[in-house]
């Protein structure tokens, strides 16, 4: 069985936008540095600003991504600690097919806006690496270059439950995102993402 069940992660979704991008054409990644600029950055200020300008100036902010380039979506998921304790994500980022160069384009816009940085958590395999070596020299000591491991699952999927046992995160009410929390399987004691391809409803 699921080691989060559908309606404990359901309890803890809220109405918040799911922000998809895809480029506007097959051969944009061999668009001119300019214009593939221009194209983003005109995506981000139209959508992701507004959002960036609701966010609570006065709370920690900090962010998690995990790395996707040709079959697998990119995730920056920007969150924001309330006085409670609660770790709230007012959106979430999808890219899809996007370009390593505007990959990061994407997340410094949003990691340079985000208010009180304390920190941020970035996929480091394989060609993670790179926007995580990026985020890394940009931001310093504040990110973590994460390999994903049964150690690595060990120590932090005890406190991810305990989150939602305790009614203190809240993630966008997505049918996606439910999914890829209900793919979590407990392999020999311990609760892991199976290596396998899922595909969502985009």
């Amino acid at each position: 069985g699921a080691w989060l069940s559908r309606a404990m992660i359901e309890a803890r979704m809220v109405d918040a936008p799911v922000l998809r991008w895809r480029p506007p054409a097959k051969d944009f990644v061999l668009w001119s540095d300019g214009l593939r600029k221009a194209e983003v950055y005109d995506w981000l200020t139209e959508h992701v600003l507004p959002l960036l300008l609701k966010l609570d100036p006065d709370l920690r902010s900090g962010f998690g991504q995990d790395f996707g380039r040709n079959g697998d979506l990119s995730v920056i998921a920007p969150f924001q600690i309330l006085g409670n304790l609660t770790r709230r994500y007012p959106f979430l980022i999808e890219l899809g097919d996007c370009p390593f160069d505007q990959q990061r384009e994407i997340l410094f816009y949003i990691g340079d806006r985000l208010p009180r940085l304390m920190a941020g958590k970035l996929d480091a395999r394989g060609n993670g690496q790179y926007l995580a070596e990026k985020a890394m020299q940009r931001w310093g000591s504040r990110i973590e270059m994460v390999m994903l491991s049964q150690t690595w699952y060990r120590e932090n999927t005890a406190h991810f439950k305990a989150a939602f046992e305790d009614g203190t995160i809240e993630l966008p009410r997505d049918a996606d995102i439910l999914d890829d929390l209900r793919a979590f399987q407990v392999v020999k004691g311990i609760p892991m993402i199976p290596d396998v391809r899922t595909k969502g409803a985009d």
